[in-house]
């Protein structure tokens, strides 16, 4: 199944966006995320916003997840507005990655096998 989540946050938007897999802690008060597994994190690694009106979506389509986001089900398709194109880095603008160091990514990047 696939969870949409809706936020009116560009910066827990960006967040969402660039998390690596796994379980990610984020501290939306103080802004601050802790990555399961930091070193999947590639700050060059583009991601998409998807901007769509939340007014669009029937509203009994529209559930409150148990993490506080409202997410969309039993939506075949939604036609965004806007489709930003980011690099992961920009979340570094919003919220401070407290396992992940930039120096850490580059040489993890340097022994990635591709």
């Amino acid at each position: 199944m696939l969870y949409i989540y809706i936020t009116p946050d560009y910066g827990r938007a960006l967040a969402m966006g660039c998390a690596p897999n796994g379980e990610n802690n984020f501290d939306d008060e103080n802004h601050k995320i802790k990555f399961e597994n930091p070193q999947l994190f590639d700050p060059n690694e583009p991601i998409y916003i998807y901007c769509i009106d939340s007014e669009t979506i029937p509203k009994d389509k529209i559930k409150l997840g148990e993490n506080g986001f409202d997410y969309v089900v039993d939506i075949d398709k939604l036609i965004p507005q806007e489709i930003k194109e980011k690099k992961a880095r920009e979340v570094l603008n919003f919220y401070e990655l407290t396992n992940w160091k930039e120096k850490n990514s580059e040489i993890n990047n340097l022994l990635k096998i591709k």
